[in-house]
């Protein structure tokens, strides 16, 4: 009887272990863009403004491409995430090209955030929107340094 019981708790273990791997597999490949920027395309963050006051339409500007260039690598990331869940069953290596590939991401990541850190150190953004935009570089600056570690 308590055979069978343990028997029957291992396998109930085993099984929900399993459906959570599954899980994640899924939620990888349910959001995995399919027409995702490639990464050598991915335009980061860059401007060689210094010391400026920036207008409302100025900062909206920046913004929107910081924000675009994020979006592109978050797309990446799934496309990766679903390539390496389909790939990685624990045991194999990851491919060679699948590591150049986080590898790339990661360091354009980086490169981003960093870009946009400096950007708003050197110039003055309007103080109606300084909040805003102190809350999503926050924001971004978690999510990225997940995606620059590729987890």
């Amino acid at each position: 009887q308590l055979l069978i019981t343990a028997s029957t708790l291992m396998l109930a273990v085993t099984l929900t272990a399993c459906a959570q791997k599954d899980e994640k597999q899924e939620h990888h490949a349910k959001y995995a863009p399919k027409n995702a920027t490639p990464i050598h395309k991915i335009e980061i963050f860059k401007t060689s403004e210094k010391g400026k006051d920036l207008t409302e339409q100025e900062t909206r500007d920046y913004l929107k491409r910081y924000l675009e260039a994020n979006n592109d690598i978050i797309d990446n990331k799934y496309v990766l995430q679903h390539k390496l869940d389909q790939q990685y069953d624990g045991r194999q290596k990851v491919s060679d090209q699948l590591d150049t590939d986080l590898r790339e991401l990661a360091n354009i990541t980086t490169k981003n955030q960093m870009n946009f850190e400096a950007f708003l150190k050197d110039n003055k953004v309007p103080s109606n929107q300084k909040e805003d935009i102190e809350r999503i570089n926050k924001y971004f600056s978690a999510v990225n340094y997940k995606v620059a570690r590729a987890d």
